[in-house]
């Protein structure tokens, strides 16, 4: 009998050593993915800015027409210089399809991702508030409602949490952090111990996103869901 009772304590010990590190483990994935994330923001952010300079490049090259005066023949390195025109289309002629980054803005942003990363949440939460009631830029808002949503996450306000990944769902479907949102969305139902929504938002992920790059996360998360 003491025999029994000894290996049934060391059983539990066992037990509970192994949820220890499962839950470490996790804890350190989330931490992972919330850099991969973060990252991901200042990659699309430097795209974003390179893609508005190169079509300014392309915008004042297509604009600016030389012309050579009738009846000349082209200049070679031999001849004297010929007298050319140049008209400049004026700058607001163009419209580039990318809207430029507003540097403050920006700053703002990142003070927000900052906060976030050092877990003062509330704070977090006011500065990147200051982004969505002063920002046109969709992808800045966009992120900015994500991380507001995973702030309110941090904090255990879930319901606060969804709305913010909701308003994503709901206003910016092209964004990069749609499927995070709806991952998130369903972490809050479990949360809430709602399984049967957080279930029915992660197999749509499985559907729609089958290469979605935290599968793995969407397994787990069904796995607790059933």
């Amino acid at each position: 009998m003491q025999r029994f009772i000894y290996y049934l304590v060391i059983l539990i010990m066992f037990t509970g050593c192994a949820g220890s590190k499962v839950r470490s483990l996790n804890q350190q994935i989330a931490a992972r993915d919330e850099r991969i994330a973060f990252l991901e923001d200042q990659i699309n952010m430097v795209k974003k800015e390179n893609t508005r300079l190169t079509n300014e490049q392309r915008g004042a090259q297509t604009h600016t027409v030389s012309s050579t005066p009738a009846g000349t023949s082209p200049q070679t390195s031999s001849e004297q210089p010929t007298s050319r025109t140049s008209t400049t289309i004026p700058s607001n002629y163009m419209i580039s399809p990318v809207a430029p980054i507003d540097p403050e803005m920006n700053r703002i942003y990142d003070q927000g991702r900052r906060q976030y990363e050092g877990k003062e949440f509330s704070s977090a939460i006011r500065t990147l508030t200051t982004i969505i009631e002063n920002s046109r830029d969709q992808d800045m808002l966009a992120n900015s409602y994500y991380w507001i949503g995973e702030s309110y996450y941090a904090l255990g306000d879930y319901s606060a949490a969804r709305l913010s990944f909701q308003r994503i769902l709901e206003t910016f479907s092209s964004s990069s952090k749609l499927v995070d949102s709806k991952l998130k969305i369903a972490m809050t139902w479990l949360r809430q111990d709602n399984k049967t929504n957080a279930m029915t938002i992660l197999q749509g992920i499985k559907k729609d996103h089958p290469r979605y790059e935290r599968m793995s996360i969407v397994d787990q998360n069904i796995r607790l869901a059933r």
